[in-house]
């Protein structure tokens, strides 16, 4: 289905990361070929992701407000945002 989607010049996105660990979000990446990670809280746990992301661009999504509105997190101070941008990652916050 991604394969044809990228084909069709759709652009493939992987909305996972919120509550799927990190090898999920490895596996958006390298086997469905993922061009952007919606919600990847979740990378902050494997370093090398962290890096990986960084270092190649892979635009995220963010949002901060959603994320405290479901109770992913307490407190909008604690959503990684500060930190992505930190490590010059694609971010945009919705």
């Amino acid at each position: 289905m991604f394969k044809k989607a990228r084909y069709e010049e759709y652009i493939a996105i992987a909305y996972t990361g919120e509550e799927s660990p990190t090898e999920d979000l490895w596996e958006a990446i390298k086997l469905l070929k993922m061009s952007r990670i919606d919600h990847g809280y979740h990378m902050f746990e494997n370093e090398n992701f962290v890096k990986y992301v960084a270092g190649n661009k892979v635009p995220l999504t963010m949002c901060p407000l959603a994320s405290v509105g479901i109770e992913h997190f307490k407190d909008i101070k604690v959503v990684p945002v500060k930190e992505s941008l930190k490590r010059n990652q694609n971010i945009h916050q919705f």
